[in-house]
């Protein structure tokens, strides 16, 4: 091979990644500890970051709608008028969801609670039914030696402290925690900073990508950005506008057929809507769970 300043360039790249990947080997648990704490570091940015993103798709929105007129004198208020027209909208949107599914879930846990004890009554008679009709089967399985006030007892006991608990315990675990509101609050002040001066940053990001990388592969980099900032913005704007469509037709066809919980179990339907693949499976279990109970 021909010791040119390319070969050599390439030659000393291929040296540095093997030392490097040498000294990450040996030096791994050191490595993964100033990660962890470089990630805890960004992660209120990185929160700032998603919610921002999140919030730029209802704020854009809102300013074509209201803010087309460049010539108007309120033009110059679009961005703080936007900003806080579409924080608002998500916040009530979460607060109404918030304030109407947890109360019917806790009242369909406590009903859960009060009506087992006649279930468990119901399902020993119909052990008692199987060991009458099938005694050779009950002598194998022996169900004689079930003691059922001891599983009714720990079920309803499970039931009653734990089931009801689930919701609340989570919540004050999560509101105990100091550092997940200091985090939230750093990352919302950062949202309203990138969201209030995103063309600025957009163009010193811009900057910094030509200034580091070549004009092609800047090119190609940049355009790969835009394609997917707008592949993920159709993405959220699609997934919000099915879910309010679904959550609809349920509360429809739930009314109609007079089934119980119509509203809480169209919302959670909804929520659940946005979580791709799964999230359809999850709002049918939670809502067969408010309408069985």
């Amino acid at each position: 091979m021909e010791l040119n300043k390319n070969n050599i360039k390439k030659i000393i790249f291929i040296g540095c990644s093997i030392v490097l990947f040498i000294f990450a080997l040996f030096n791994f648990k050191i490595l993964a500890a100033a990660f962890d704490k470089l990630m805890n570091v960004m992660l209120p940015f990185i929160i700032g970051f998603c919610i921002a993103f999140v919030v730029n798709v209802p704020m854009r929105a809102i300013e074509n709608l209201i803010f087309r007129n460049k010539d108007s004198r309120f033009y110059k208020l679009k961005r703080p008028v936007s900003m806080v027209i579409a924080f608002a909208v998500i916040i009530l949107i979460i607060a109404f969801a918030v304030t109407m599914v947890i109360p019917d879930i806790a009242k369909t846990i406590d009903s859960i609670g009060e009506k087992f004890p006649a279930f468990m009554d119901n399902a020993k008679k119909w052990v008692d039914s199987l060991t009458r009709k099938f005694p050779a089967v009950a002598e194998n399985l022996d169900f004689k030696s079930i003691d059922w006030n001891t599983i009714m007892g720990s079920a309803l006991d499970f039931v009653k402290n734990g089931g009801t608990l689930l919701i609340t315990k989570t919540v004050g675990m999560a509101s105990s925690v100091i550092g997940v509101f200091v985090n939230i609050f750093v990352g919302l002040f950062f949202a309203f900073y990138v969201l209030a001066q995103k063309e600025t940053l957009k163009k010193q990001c811009k900057g910094l990508v030509y200034a580091i990388m070549k004009e092609g592969y800047a090119d190609r980099f940049i355009k790969v950005c835009a394609m997917a900032d707008q592949t993920f913005s159709n993405f959220i704007s699609g997934q919000c506008l099915e879910a309010c469509i679904l959550g609809l037709l349920f509360f429809i066809v739930i009314t109609i057929f007079g089934i119980p919980y119509a509203l809480t179990i169209s919302i959670v339907i909804a929520i659940t809507a946005l979580v791709p693949i799964v999230g359809a499976f999850i709002g049918c279990v939670v809502g067969g769970f408010l309408v069985l109970v």
